[in-house]
């Protein structure tokens, strides 16, 4: 059985198909189980159909040491079309999220672009 086989089949015996929101907690438990795996913070980029646009998603997944990504908690995003972004140190971090459109705003700011602001006016004085 190979080493990918062991990681697959921890996640299978080890991993509830109801994790959605349980990413650290399993990562943890795989990385513990298989001290090789390195632990990945990032998000996952997603589309969304309802809003008809890209989604930003934090997330925590494990990478092997040749670099393939073992994901516990992989199963929640199973219907989705998606990929992994991961974090890199000293990016900007998210300081709240726009209360226009849902994206992730930075630096203390209320709304997330120029853009948004000017719909978040308009609605607020319409």
């Amino acid at each position: 059985m190979s080493t990918y086989d062991l990681y697959r089949e921890w996640i299978v015996k080890n991993v509830p198909n109801s994790c959605a929101g349980q990413c650290t907690k399993y990562v943890n438990l795989m990385v513990k189980a298989f001290p090789e795996l390195k632990k990945i913070r990032g998000h996952i980029r997603y589309w969304n159909d309802l809003e008809k646009k890209n989604k930003r998603s934090p997330h925590w997944w494990t990478k092997a040491p040749d670099g393939c990504i073992f994901d516990p908690t992989a199963v929640q995003f199973a219907h989705l079309e998606f990929h992994y972004e991961e974090w890199e140190e000293g990016q900007k971090e998210p300081t709240g999220k726009c209360p226009n459109c849902g994206e992730y705003s930075y630096d203390h700011n209320y709304l997330c672009s120029a853009k948004c602001e000017k719909e978040f006016r308009e609605y607020i004085h319409s």
